[in-house]
């Protein structure tokens, strides 16, 4: 009779959310397809071994005032700034500091489908309930684990040979078993990224530290590029002028006089989980070691 329950409550979950995964699915193949071609645009480039203290110089020089430099969710090195007599948001080569271009908008195609897969049009209401059909998904996989559990006789046989005359059924177990753990991802991470929608996890608070100017220096050529979020720019010339930088797991603010540390806040494990996330294909290699 369980067995009966468990097998109902996965053929609802499945009804449930089985539209809703066919639009994510197409949609998320569309984006997809984006991201392979954005590996081929001029801006794509590799930059794992450079430091962010190296690629500031490289672009300063080819600057005549630059006002941040940031590394998008797409791993293109963006700076605004202003070279001769023209300002805006560029593409640059962090080897050389050189400029592949100006920041164009999106393809409006593109930003079409990222609206339908991250929101059905619905704007936030759109983004809650693709949140909730995440969390539906996540049941399934469980509900469906447990009558494979019942069916195969313990966790440990999961993956054993099946005897189902059924041509749909034995091919659904099958594929069930091979890819429930690439759906739960996609359930988990989706649900996840709902409930920071909503400002779930905004108890997480994060440690802050202090310095007295000249104490402690910050040394930009230790911090892989890789790591960066935005450097924001002072916007005066005086000594005591700050620099804003983000990285991945820590907000900074340094002097421009002497890069000397006034502050460092970490990030709480919501938003280093978020960033890496979004950032962790951008590393091409381990880079362990300590900023300061």
């Amino acid at each position: 009779m369980m067995a009966g329950l468990w097998r109902n409550i996965h053929f609802l979950l499945a009804i449930t959310a089985s539209l809703f995964l066919i639009i994510a699915a197409l949609s998320g193949a569309i984006l997809g397809l984006e991201a392979v071609w954005d590996t081929t645009r001029p801006q794509a480039i590799s930059f794992s071994k450079i430091s962010l203290g190296e690629a500031k110089q490289k672009i300063e020089a080819q600057f005549e005032e630059v006002y941040e430099i940031e590394l998008n969710s797409k791993g293109f090195l963006l700076v605004q700034g202003s070279k001769k007599n023209s300002y805006g948001s560029f593409y640059v080569n962090p080897k050389d500091g050189r400029i592949l271009g100006k920041v164009k908008n999106p393809s409006p195609f593109f930003q079409f489908v990222r609206s339908l897969h991250r929101s059905l049009f619905l704007k936030e209401t759109g983004r809650i309930l693709m949140s909730f059909v995440s969390f539906l998904t996540v049941l399934l996989v469980f509900s469906g684990l447990f009558l494979l559990r019942n069916r195969m006789g313990s966790f440990l046989k999961l993956y054993a040979s099946i005897q189902e005359p059924n041509f749909h059924r034995k091919n659904h177990i099958i594929l069930g078993r091979w890819f429930w753990p690439l759906v739960l991802i996609v359930g988990v991470t989706g649900t996840y990224l709902g409930l920071d929608r909503l400002d779930a996890f905004t108890f997480q608070a994060g440690k802050v530290e202090k310095y007295i100017a000249g104490e402690v220096k910050i040394n930009l050529n230790t911090i892989p590029l890789s790591e960066l979020n935005k450097l924001v720019y002072p916007f005066g010339n005086a000594p005591e002028e700050q620099f804003d930088l983000s990285l991945r797991d820590r907000s900074i603010r340094f002097q421009q006089r002497d890069l000397s540390l006034i502050q460092t806040k970490h990030k709480p494990w919501p938003q280093r989980l978020q960033y890496w996330s979004i950032f962790y294909t951008l590393e091409k290699e381990t880079l362990v070691g300590r900023y300061f």
